[in-house]
């Protein structure tokens, strides 16, 4: 059984720092994307101020090196695509400031 466990991070500067890490990932669009694997992160971007916020986007990064995006205003067929993460990335950043967020909840 799988266990889930939500956070939130309100730091500006912890959110630039996944942000950062996944700005330069290199992706490539996949149709039929293999996705299991031990663990995957949902994550949801909100906008707007505390009282009014959305969530805008989200995505699911997934352990096996596939990420799926989703823009929650576009409803085309652009949105929800699976890509397969090709330039050497580590989701180590993202388990470290979970496990320690995690700590705090």
């Amino acid at each position: 059984m799988r266990k889930e466990k939500q956070i939130k991070i309100k730091d500006p500067a912890q959110i630039h720092q996944i942000m950062d890490s996944l700005s330069t990932t290199e992706l490539v669009k996949v149709q039929s994307p293999h996705l299991q694997g031990t663990y995957s992160y949902y994550i949801h971007l909100k906008v707007g101020d505390n009282q009014h916020s959305r969530a805008r986007y989200g995505l699911i990064l997934y352990s096996n090196n596939y990420i799926s995006i989703y823009d929650f205003e576009r409803n085309d067929k652009y949105n929800g695509l699976t890509y397969q993460i090709k330039s050497p990335y580590s989701v180590q950043q993202i388990d470290h400031l979970y496990a320690a967020l995690s700590h705090n909840t």
